[in-house]
């Protein structure tokens, strides 16, 4: 998930790892896995593979929403990456022995930006955070917001 942080006018990556990376999280200073926020240009630089955007459009999030997602930023910043390889399988299995009841301690990339979508309002809390996969978030399937709508996918790429 991308944030602008206006204090330091730095656009950053908040995610959940599971590989280490060699980026030091901006909250802790420490290099490590699991959730972190890491400059969205040092992202670029390292990432192995493709990476897209889709700007939120048409919200019209309140002011006061906000504080809700830094609090959950600061809830979740040591939280690990997912350790129940059944849950992640759970998430991405939709089966009667595929719902996955909510779980926090450790969280993975999707379930990241889900749990922050419902505490912006944005999804509604019937379905599980961990219940989320990353294509739940792309063009190809069309995610239902309770505000506002995703964007087209914008690639990114690092210009030197």
């Amino acid at each position: 998930m991308v944030v602008y942080l206006p204090d330091c006018r730095l656009v950053s990556v908040w995610e959940s790892t599971k590989q280490g990376t060699r980026l030091r999280d901006l909250d802790s200073g420490q290099v490590r896995k699991g959730v972190q926020l890491v400059p969205l240009s040092d992202r670029l630089i390292t990432y192995r593979g493709s990476v897209a955007v889709r700007r939120l459009q048409d919200a019209d999030l309140q002011e006061g929403v906000y504080s809700r997602l830094w609090r959950l930023r600061e809830d979740l910043r040591t939280r690990p990456y997912e350790k129940d390889k059944i849950e992640l399988l759970k998430a991405a299995y939709d089966g009667p022995f595929g719902r996955n009841e909510e779980d926090l301690s450790s969280v993975f990339c999707s379930e990241l930006v889900a749990e922050a979508y419902q505490a912006l309002g944005l999804l509604g809390s019937r379905r599980p955070s961990n219940e989320y996969v990353p294509a739940d978030f792309s063009s190809s399937r069309q995610l239902p917001l309770k505000k506002g709508t995703l964007g087209r996918e914008i690639p990114l790429t690092m210009v030197y």
